[in-house]
């Protein structure tokens, strides 16, 4: 059950409304991931160790998850690049 909010699916970008169960097909090598509208979510390349050169520096992409505007237009992905 999603809490409260505004909610999309990380990977397809459906929205989904707070205080509902959601059930969603996915494959066996992805793991269920919804983000809360508003959330930056801060991503970076996988690394095998954190004192790989490079990791733990800045983020590579910072992505906002952000409510669609009123009235909803159709779009493909509630990602925006910051």
């Amino acid at each position: 059950m999603l809490p409260e909010g505004e909610w999309f699916d990380y990977w397809t970008g459906e929205r989904h409304a707070g205080r509902q169960r959601v059930t969603i097909q996915v494959p066996l090598e992805r793991i269920p991931l919804f983000v809360k509208a508003g959330t930056l979510l801060p991503l970076a390349e996988p690394t095998l160790h954190t004192a790989t050169p490079g990791a733990g520096a800045s983020p590579r992409w910072l992505m906002a998850a952000e409510p669609p505007p009123e009235p909803c237009s159709k779009t493909t992905a509630p990602w925006t690049p910051v």
